[in-house]
């Protein structure tokens, strides 16, 4: 067990410089550090039931780099962020001002950072539908404010999104926001 504990903190050191951009390694795996988080969490999940808390150190890491001023940087940050909340949902309560950050994406300056926001909030809202009452409500203001999104791919994002399952979410928020006329010309 503690050759398992030394493994995953050297782990965990190494992913965190690559994050903090301090790892002058220049490994390929630093290119899919993103990645690699999410796969090393849900093998440890699915393995132990649980997610390993010296491996979740890196939400914090991954909450700051949504300030990045590289869009990539933002859109794997946001990725990794909603695939971590949605996998485990006992870290929506315990980084609570990590998941308010993520959900601040909806102005990030990226069209493609917004529409990747856009699964992202698909996919939290099925993971929170019912244990998470009150983020689940923010979750639905939020995606009702992206289809008034300056850009149209984004709207069209809202609209065509099928991440979370149920549509009744896209039907009332395209009445509320007039967009439903938008959706009913595509469709023609």
């Amino acid at each position: 067990m503690e050759a398992t504990s030394f493994i995953a903190a050297g782990l965990v050191k190494y992913i965190n410089g690559v994050l903090n951009g301090t790892d002058d390694s220049q490994s390929d795996v630093s290119d899919h550090v993103h990645a690699l988080i999410y796969e090393l969490l849900l093998v440890t999940k699915m393995k132990t039931g649980l997610s390993d808390p010296l491996l979740l150190t890196v939400i914090p890491t991954l909450a700051s780099q949504l300030e990045s001023n590289d869009e990539q940087t933002r859109l794997r940050s946001t990725a990794c962020l909603g695939q971590l909340f949605s996998m485990d949902r006992s870290l929506v309560r315990k980084n609570k001002v990590h998941l308010t950050n993520l959900l601040k994406r909806n102005i990030d300056a990226s069209p493609a950072v917004r529409q990747e926001y856009i699964k992202v909030l698909g996919r939290l809202l099925l993971a929170l539908k019912d244990s998470h009452e009150e983020e689940h409500e923010h979750i639905m203001q939020v995606l009702n404010s992206l289809f008034k999104d300056r850009d149209v791919h984004v709207r069209l994002m809202c609209v065509v999104s099928e991440q979370c399952g149920t549509h009744t979410w896209c039907i009332s928020a395209m009445v509320r926001s007039n967009l439903w006329l938008f959706f009913l010309l595509l469709v023609l």
